[in-house]
């Protein structure tokens, strides 16, 4: 007797985690998996719109000064569905940040020196003037000179990045800019 019962309980269970299942299963207001919100912003990895910034960000990562970053970067591309502030790597002088943006598989890293978008830092004449920018995966390079310095990431996320430019020899001048050799792979 007690089997029978055992067995109706069991058949009563998955009944009703199957109609809970159901009952959520159309409601489409529950994020899954790379779903964005009306926004583009990607609300299961963390991301979320702010107003001031213009671009979707994890509020929780960024300092205050680092949205002033952020916004400034954000004003020189222009405001457009899905921007992502992925990343902000401070350098060692007031006002000085390295802001890594994406639009669906676009990057742009904007450089800040003094609070203003730098587009100097690149300008080379030689391969020599050309070094990768002193972050954990960078995809930029600039002008060994232009002194700008990095605070240095304590750890890094990722292991390798093909398209990443490790050494100064990933490095070249190219119409007077420094270019990273290495994009040319992906």
């Amino acid at each position: 007797m007690w089997k029978h019962y055992l067995l109706l309980t069991m058949v009563v269970l998955i009944l009703g985690c199957t109609e809970a299942t159901l009952q959520n299963f159309g409601n489409e207001s529950r994020f899954i998996g790379g779903q964005h919100d009306e926004r583009g912003c990607l609300g299961p990895a963390g991301y979320s719109w702010n107003g001031t910034v213009g671009a979707c960000i994890r509020e929780w990562e960024l300092s205050s000064l680092q949205k002033v970053a952020a916004q400034k970067a954000v004003n020189y591309v222009g405001r457009t569905f899905k921007l992502t502030v992925v990343q902000i790597d401070e350098a060692e002088c007031i006002g000085c940040f390295i802001v890594h943006l994406n639009v669906e598989t676009n990057t742009s890293i904007i450089l800040l020196d003094g609070w203003e978008v730098s587009l100097t830092k690149d300008i080379c004449s030689v391969d020599e003037d050309c070094v990768p920018l002193p972050v954990c995966h960078p995809t930029m390079c600039i002008n060994k000179n232009s002194m700008f310095t990095v605070v240095e990431p304590q750890a890094c996320t990722e292991i390798f990045m093909l398209e990443a430019a490790y050494t100064p020899e990933d490095c070249m001048c190219q119409e007077n800019r420094c270019v990273n050799k290495n994009l040319e792979r992906v």
